[in-house]
C-alpha cells in the first residue's frame, strides 16, 4: 500500500481510539496527517470510505493471526483452540477499538462499509461455526450452530456488561465461563436443536475475498493434516510451509520460487489423498501471481 495512503489510515485509527468516531472529522484528519484535502480526496471518497479500508485492514490482520494461531496448535486440542482464539478475538476489538468504530460508522449510511459490516458479522459466525463443528461435530451433529449462536451472543452480552460497568473482568475469565455453560447446554441442544445447521450456513449469503478464501482454504489443509494423523511422512513440513504462506501472504508475489516449490511439494505429497488440494493449489497460485 501507498506508504502516505497507509499513513493517513494508521493516524486516522488512533484518532477514532482517542476522540471516537463520530467525534472525528476530516479535518481532524488533515490536521493530525498534516495533508491537504486535495491528498485526502486523492486517496479516499469520503470518511466512510477511509474507514472501510481501515476496517479491512484491522480484518485481515485478526484473521491471520487467528489462522496462524491455530496453525501454531497441536492436533487434539480444538476445546483450547477455541478458548484461545475468541480470547484473542477481544482482546483484538479492544486494543483496536472495533466494536464502537463499528457501531458508530453505520451511521454513515454507505452503502459498500455497510455491507462490509454485515459481511463480517456473518462471517464471524462462519468462522466460529467451523471451529465447532470440528471440535465436536462427532459428539453433537445437531447442537453446533445452537451452540455457537450461544456461545458467540453470550460472550459479546458480557463483555458489553463488563465495559459499560467498569468492573474490568478479564477477558480470560469471561470467555472460559461462557465456554464452560455452553458445555453444560450441549446435551439439551443436540437433542433438542432449534435450527437446522446445515442449511442456514448454506444459505447464507457470504462472499469472501481472494484472500479470505485462501487463509480459509490454508485452514481446512492444516485441519485436515492434523486429524490424518498417518497421511503423510511430511506432515510437520507441509505444516511449516502452511505457516510460511500465512505470514508471507501480502509478499508471496516476492517468493514466487519459494511457492512454486511448495506448490509442486503439495501436489506430489497429496493429489490422491486430500480432494481439495487441486483447488488450494489454484488458490494460492492465484496469491502468489497478484502484484505485489
Amino acid at each position: 500500500m501507498n506508504e502516505k495512503k497507509n499513513f493517513i489510515i494508521q493516524t486516522t485509527h488512533q484518532l477514532y481510539i482517542e476522540k471516537g468516531y463520530l467525534e472525528t472529522s476530516i479535518q481532524d484528519i488533515l490536521n493530525a496527517s498534516n495533508i491537504s484535502k486535495a491528498t485526502f480526496y486523492k486517496y479516499f471518497t469520503s470518511k466512510g470510505s477511509l474507514t472501510l479500508e481501515l476496517l479491512r485492514k484491522l480484518q485481515d490482520k485478526m484473521n491471520a493471526t487467528l489462522n496462524f494461531m491455530i496453525l501454531n496448535e497441536a492436533a487434539g486440542n480444538e476445546e483450547q483452540i477455541i478458548r484461545k482464539t475468541l480470547c484473542f478475538i477481544k482482546e483484538f476489538e479492544n486494543e483496536h477499538a472495533l466494536r464502537p468504530i463499528i457501531a458508530e460508522a453505520i451511521v454513515e449510511r454507505e452503502p459498500e462499509l455497510i455491507s462490509f459490516i454485515n459481511q463480517r458479522r456473518q462471517k464471524s459466525i462462519y468462522w466460529l461455526f467451523e471451529r465447532m463443528e470440528s471440535a465436536f461435530g462427532n459428539r453433537y451433529p445437531n447442537a453446533i450452530l445452537d451452540a455457537t449462536l450461544y456461545l458467540q451472543a453470550l460472550v459479546k452480552e458480557l463483555m458489553k456488561v463488563n465495559y459499560s460497568s467498569g468492573q474490568n473482568v478479564s477477558i480470560e475469565l469471561i470467555v472460559n465461563r461462557c465456554f464452560d455453560w455452553m458445555l453444560m447446554s450441549f446435551d439439551d441442544m443436540n437433542q433438542n436443536p432449534i435450527f437446522d445447521s446445515k442449511s442456514i450456513i448454506e444459505q447464507s449469503n457470504i462472499i469472501f475475498t481472494s484472500m479470505e478464501q485462501f487463509m480459509h482454504e490454508t485452514l481446512q489443509l492444516n485441519d485436515w493434516l492434523k486429524d490424518e494423523a498417518t497421511c503423510t511422512e511430511n506432515k510437520g513440513l507441509f505444516v511449516e510451509y502452511l505457516k510460511f504462506l500465512i505470514m508471507n501472504r501480502d509478499q508471496l508475489s516476492e517468493y514466487r520460487g519459494m511457492v512454486q516449490q511448495i506448490a509442486e511439494s503439495l501436489e506430489n505429497e497429496l493429489l490422491d489423498k486430500y480432494p481439495r488440494i487441486q483447488n488450494y493449489l489454484q488458490i494460492l497460485k492465484s496469491i502468489s501471481n497478484r502484484d505485489g
